[in-house]
């Protein structure tokens, strides 16, 4: 199966922007309010988030922290690094130009094997992916396992297993705000210390 979306991905990476762009946007607006709306926990740069499924890097330069992006598609990642070169320019800057601690770059990877240290990432935040993953379970426990403050996940509605994924959630998370759009159920996190 991940071979199979891997090569979807990859083979729309040119026009993802273009087909979901206006959609993922409006997901971003929700997550932004979600942690806008959190008292107890306050977006700085010096925060680091992983967007895990981040496609061609749409979250990663719209919320105020240090950041990066995981994808197993290839071809996705390339596009994230044109659109970021191509937003660099516009603003008159040069890549070398922004701080390297800013962005940390785009990753290769799978939500199952995160190449991430233990609690390094202030905040995860994974869109309209989590579906996908090959081990459901074992994606959600390795985003809990890096996540040290909050993580917004969002579930597709329409997905089959919608039930199985927020409760395989609720095991590694305290649930602290919800959401919904006519695609995603969203869910505000904050990781369990130890898993029920």
């Amino acid at each position: 199966m991940r071979k199979k979306l891997d090569d979807y991905y990859n083979s729309i990476a040119s026009s993802y922007n273009e087909l979901h762009g206006d959609e993922q946007q409006k997901k971003l607006e929700i997550v932004h309010e979600l942690l806008d709306s959190d008292l107890e926990f306050n977006i700085s740069s010096e925060l680091i988030l992983l967007d895990i499924g981040c496609g061609t890097g749409l979250s990663t330069d719209k919320i105020s922290s240090t950041y990066a992006g995981l994808d197993p598609a290839i071809k996705l990642l390339n596009q994230a690094n044109k659109t970021r070169a191509r937003s660099l320019k516009q603003d008159g800057h040069k890549p070398e130009d922004l701080s390297p601690a800013r962005h940390l770059g785009y990753i290769r990877g799978i939500a199952e094997a995160l190449p991430i240290k233990e609690k390094v990432c202030d905040i995860v935040i994974s869109i309209t992916a989590v579906h996908n993953f090959n081990d459901i379970s074992k994606g959600i426990q390795e985003i809990q396992r890096i996540t040290k403050n909050r993580a917004v996940l969002t579930v597709l509605k329409q997905t089959a297993r919608f039930n199985e994924i927020v409760e395989i959630i609720k095991k590694y998370f305290l649930v602290l705000n919800k959401r919904e759009n006519e695609f995603d159920y969203f869910l505000y996190l904050k990781p369990l210390t130890t898993k029920i």
